[in-house]
């Protein structure tokens, strides 16, 4: 796995995220895997601002 620094310039997860339709009705989400947490850090973040706003 390349160094961390290197690996965030691959992706866009916010962006990716949403295209995968991450929103207000997703009830579970799963991330499998080890890794940096590139995918659930995002996902973990639009996924809060979803509950406060309920």
């Amino acid at each position: 796995m390349p160094d961390e620094a290197l690996w965030d310039t691959f992706f866009r997860p916010v962006k990716i995220l949403q295209q995968l339709g991450v929103d207000q009705k997703v009830r579970t989400l799963v991330d499998i895997g080890c890794g940096y947490g590139t995918f659930l850090i995002p996902a973990g973040g639009l996924l809060v601002l979803i509950l406060i706003r309920k």
